[in-house]
């Protein structure tokens, strides 16, 4: 796929989802729980965001608002033409905030996106410089590997496109 690609596209946002649960706020400690999207056809994915909610600290060494951040962190990982590839592994919130390029979290009462402006509310997202390209049965996913019970609301989705013939 070259600079002046000339061809069409649909795009669409899929979410991340075990089974068809898309609530990522579960207990993968003892067992890790995977949320993932599934190519059926050659797809290239763009963008990766993430939506976190958590009343309290959020402070950089939390996640979301769970005190020192997690043990085993949550793996961003994707296999692309067959390999497997680690995006990130996100232990705490200072991970989240130097991992993704668009990176928005409101402070003190900042009016931002209206609906989303809560001091506890961080949206997350990451524009890959060159699309990542799967084949049919290639995935992307995130990989819960710790107790997120206590965070209020977090989910991940991607942007994908397909060539239209």
């Amino acid at each position: 796929m070259g600079v002046f690609d000339q061809r069409d596209y649909s795009y669409e946002v899929k979410q991340l989802l075990d089974g068809s649960s898309k609530e990522m706020d579960v207990n993968g400690s003892g067992t890790p729980d995977v949320f993932s999207y599934t190519a059926s056809g050659v797809e290239y994915v763009d963008k990766v965001t993430m939506l976190l909610q958590d009343p309290g600290s959020m402070d950089v060494r939390d996640f979301g608002s769970i005190s020192g951040g997690l043990s085993n962190g949550l793996l961003i990982e994707y296999q692309s033409v067959g390999s497997i590839i680690q995006f990130a592994n996100l232990e705490d919130n200072g991970d989240i905030a130097t991992t993704f390029s668009n990176f928005w979290a409101p402070v003190n009462g900042e009016d931002g996106l209206g609906f989303l402006d809560d001091e506890d509310t961080i949206v997350a997202s990451y524009i890959f410089p060159q699309p990542i390209e799967l084949e049919s049965g290639d995935f992307f996913r995130a990989t819960v590997r710790d107790n997120l019970n206590g965070i209020s609301f977090l989910r991940m989705s991607i942007m994908i496109r397909k060539v239209l013939d």
